[in-house]
């Protein structure tokens, strides 16, 4: 799903600074929390329109609206065309669009695609003077590094999120399971959880299998005491770390804990209007908590609840991260709307 506001005739002038702009508009987002916006540059009359894309659900969309809105009326200089998409579509429009040189002013940002962007010399560094006015004071520094590229800035955060599985909370109290307490194990899903889920909803999968995702396999190195990187960069895990992984994933599969391959791979685009939760396939999956809202739109009431352990004892091994960035694009700094 897409949508876009329609723009306003754009006019330029000479001493407004395109860039300046963009970087005024980092505040967007995050609502004044953790950027400043400057306003010099709206004495001189003329307006530019500065593209803005990013990705999300329905609720996202409609709260980035408002934030858009609310922001030209401070910047009534500035006209801001928006899009979005799903997640999948939209990387693979960007990607698409930068290719051709075309690419938004401003952009949401998936930090796993960050450094390649940024070493592509796609994105601009938000230490340039130009963006002088974003401030992260208010952000904590553990979450604000999390933009850096071999220490530059290229990305603010825009929220915090942690990994969990998102259950349909009544389905697991009709099978009599209910929702387990923390400290629940591997094991327990093995052998008790996922069969009892089974056997009471066989029309269901108890579980969206998640042995494909980079974020489960974490979870589990942090659980027997490992990181998925060192700090030097260099792997954490071994290719043992990683067979004892797989197999202990095959075994939920095998046991039918897991939805099967088919209907695994039939989720290859990551939206969640294709979840199998969603589908009503199964009933519960991974998901970053970010995303629970569009399971509320979708699908109805979730319930995120923690991952098991290696032991009832055993760190949970979730972490919390900023969850995607806002950047902006290197190729603003030159390129001008025309004349109307």
């Amino acid at each position: 799903m897409s949508a876009a506001r329609r723009p306003q005739t754009p006019s330029t002038s000479p001493g407004l600074t395109r860039r300046r702009l963009i970087a005024s508009l980092g505040a967007l987002p995050l609502a004044g929390a953790a950027a400043g916006c400057g306003t010099s540059e709206a004495s001189t009359g003329g307006k530019v329109t500065i593209d803005f894309q990013w990705w999300g659900s329905a609720d996202r969309n409609l709260a980035t609206e408002k934030a858009v809105k609310l922001f030209e009326e401070r910047h009534p200089h500035i006209n801001v065309t928006t899009s979005f998409a799903g997640y999948s579509a939209y990387l693979q429009r960007l990607a698409t669009q930068v290719a051709a040189g075309s690419g938004p002013d401003v952009l949401q940002m998936d930090f796993g695609y960050l450094r390649a962007y940024a070493d592509r010399k796609v994105l601009s560094k938000l230490t340039d003077s130009v963006f002088s006015t974003i401030s992260l004071k208010r952000i904590p520094t553990i979450y604000a590094r999390t933009g850096l590229v071999d220490g530059t800035l290229y990305g603010l955060p825009t929220g915090i999120a942690t990994q969990a599985l998102l259950i349909d909370a009544k389905l697991w109290a009709k099978a009599g399971v209910g929702v387990p307490k923390p400290g629940w194990t591997w094991d327990d899903l093995l052998n008790d959880i996922g069969p009892a889920l089974k056997k009471a909803l066989p029309d269901r999968a108890p579980l969206t299998d998640f042995s494909g995702h980079i974020e489960i396999f974490q979870i589990w190195l942090v659980q027997h005491g490992k990181p998925l990187y060192k700090n030097d960069g260099s792997l954490g895990f071994t290719k043992a770390d990683l067979t004892q992984f797989w197999e202990y994933m095959g075994r939920l599969r095998d046991k039918g804990v897991f939805t099967s391959p088919s209907l695994t791979a039939s989720y290859a685009s990551g939206s969640t209007a294709d979840s199998p939760l969603v589908r009503k396939l199964s009933t519960g999956e991974f998901s970053i908590t970010s995303s629970a809202s569009s399971y509320f739109e979708t699908y109805g009431a979730v319930q995120p609840i923690s991952f098991p352990t290696q032991t009832a004892t055993s760190p949970i091994g979730m972490t919390g991260g900023a969850s995607q960035a806002l950047c902006s694009s290197a190729s603003a700094r030159t390129r001008r709307r025309p004349h109307c």
